[in-house]
């Protein structure tokens, strides 16, 4: 059986696929599994066990390229048996449309995220973590979760005995290092840098290093955080997908905004103290199998959107200022004695 998946991008909906990829490579072990991704995120199934063949393509290609690169997979591969597309969008399905064979894709669950921003209703309806959207469209093949959580496999990690998260150990510590990623995309998922200058400065009671991790779009606010806090190591823009990956696996708790890293993180198994803002737990987003929690505002206009806003649509952005840096840092407290007390 030849089998090909299909997510193209972001960073943690990619990483959020990867418990779906093992699980079905452990009901079709035999079987040639294939991935199809952006490019940028070549890295996060590049060493993965789970899968024979990885494709990258380039965003926003034309149509006569994407069919181009198509008839190539195809030409080369043979044609696939089934397609998992988790994708489910228009440029997704310029690749798996014609194909001629079967094709499950992923309930974008649209409705219900209508309903959640629009109405402001269904919260306790229908959660449902995007894990587990993704592993419904197994459930025709009598296939279970194993609840080993995500992978993100590094050089070298290919062999499960070279793979650190796995036995990754909560030891209690006298001080702890912290990693902090204050970027996010969106301006409504962004807690702002003075709240986490503030935060930072009363984590250096408890804390022997707080790093700052944040992609090129992050240089600036990374610079804000560290002139009020100089002892801060400022990692913004410095490094590379892998090099975070190492570098987190290095500290003890991820502090951050509703963003790409706080899978990475998940799938690495950091514990995570995550900051909610104009999204809510309720999308499916929040950290999988491992420890977490969520600091959010109750507020009767969250959430404002699926993914972020530029700005608050209300212009108060209640969500995130009524997140002291104090209460973050009484639950930051609360949190690290819960996970590293066991």
């Amino acid at each position: 059986m030849k089998i090909l998946i299909v997510r193209l991008s972001s960073i943690g909906d990619i990483i959020l696929t990867t418990a779906f990829t093992r699980l079905l490579k452990k009901k079709f072990p035999f079987a040639q599994i294939d991935f199809l991704l952006y490019k940028p995120f070549k890295l996060i199934y590049e060493y993965n066990p789970n899968i024979n063949h990885l494709f990258t393509i380039e965003k926003n290609i034309p149509d006569y390229t994407m069919n181009q690169i198509k008839d190539g997979i195809i030409q080369n591969q043979g044609r696939y048996d089934l397609i998992f597309d988790l994708q489910n969008n228009a440029m997704s399905s310029k690749f798996t449309k014609d194909l001629g064979v079967e094709l499950l894709k992923v309930d974008k669950r649209r409705a219900y995220k209508l309903k959640l921003v629009w109405l402001k209703s269904g919260k306790g309806e229908d959660y449902k973590m995007i894990h587990d959207v993704y592993t419904e469209t197994l459930l025709g093949f009598d296939v279970y979760d194993d609840n080993l959580g995500l992978e993100f496999r590094l050089s070298g990690e290919k062999e499960m005995k070279n793979y650190p998260p796995l036995s990754k150990i909560y030891q209690k510590k006298e001080l702890y290092n912290i990693s902090v990623a204050p970027g996010a995309h969106f301006k409504t998922k962004q807690w702002g840098h003075v709240n986490f200058a503030h935060l930072i400065r009363k984590l250096n009671h408890i804390s022997q290093s707080v790093t700052l991790f944040g992609g090129v779009n992050d240089i600036s606010l990374g610079e804000k955080i560290k002139e009020l806090n100089p002892d801060t190591i400022n990692l913004c823009g410095k490094t590379n997908l892998e090099e975070t990956c190492r570098q987190i696996d290095n500290t003890d708790l991820l502090i951050t905004n509703d963003t790409g890293i706080m899978h990475i993180a998940a799938a690495r198994k950091i514990p995570t103290l995550a900051i909610f803002g104009s999204s809510v737990r309720e999308l499916g987003f929040e950290p999988y199998a491992v420890p977490n929690v969520i600091l959010e505002t109750e507020l009767w206009c969250r959430p404002c959107s699926h993914i972020g806003r530029r700005s608050c649509p209300l212009i108060h952005f209640n969500c995130m200022k009524k997140i002291t840096p104090q209460f973050a840092f009484d639950s930051t407290v609360s949190f690290l004695n819960q996970v590293y007390n066991q």
